[in-house]
């Protein structure tokens, strides 16, 4: 059984403080990557279980970076429907009607 939740103006405010929290995350992981790679370049090669570690930790990182991203992207395209963002076209239009 399918259920249909309506999503209107109002919401906006809840949707644009969600795909923050999304954004922030997402810079966050990138981060937390970045120097788990850093960590794994500056491992000794005899550190077998070190390296299996320190992988294990890239390819959950990797996957939870994926989900956020798609998660933000989700809402961005929710958010988009409920008020389309302005595009260049459409500032350009305002900045000639307002001269």
């Amino acid at each position: 059984m399918s259920h249909v939740i309506g999503i209107d103006i109002s919401h906006l405010p809840l949707l644009d403080n969600f795909m923050s929290h999304l954004h922030t995350h997402i810079e966050e992981l990138l981060i937390r990557l970045s120097r788990f790679n850093e960590v794994k370049d500056h491992l000794p090669v005899g550190q077998v279980q070190s390296h299996q570690n320190i992988d294990t930790l890239i390819r959950q990182c990797s996957i939870e970076l994926d989900w956020t991203i798609r998660t933000h992207n989700m809402y961005k395209e929710l958010r988009e429907m409920v008020q389309p963002l302005p595009t260049n076209d459409d500032v350009i239009d305002a900045l000639e009607y307002s001269d």
